[in-house]
């Protein structure tokens, strides 16, 4: 599970599949699915969305990238996608999460 988290910190700004998890932690995705449940209580694809998120809020509260550009950092090439997913993992949108 260490190769599966190390891939997602390395990826956090591609799009990264179920399968190329599988890959890079020398496991078949159900395997990774089951693993990563036990170890992680979460999901390979949920815990990517939370690892990105975290690098989202430290890069608002650093405040000086575009919303934009940190949607993009973040592994989401429409802006849009990137504040509906922030605001359902947060609570807020990014535009308020910064002017917190």
């Amino acid at each position: 599970m260490r190769k599966a988290n190390a891939f997602m910190q390395e990826h956090l700004s591609e799009s990264v599949s179920l399968s190329q998890l599988a890959e890079a932690a020398e496991l078949s995705s159900f395997q990774l699915l089951r693993a990563a449940k036990a170890i992680w209580d979460e999901t390979p694809l949920r815990r990517l969305t939370r690892l990105r998120m975290e690098v989202a809020k430290r890069l608002l509260d650093q405040g000086y990238l575009p919303i934009i550009e940190i949607a993009i950092e973040c592994g989401y090439s429409n802006p849009s996608h990137f504040a509906t997913a922030f605001r359902r993992h947060v609570g807020v949108t990014p535009s308020e999460y910064r002017r917190r």
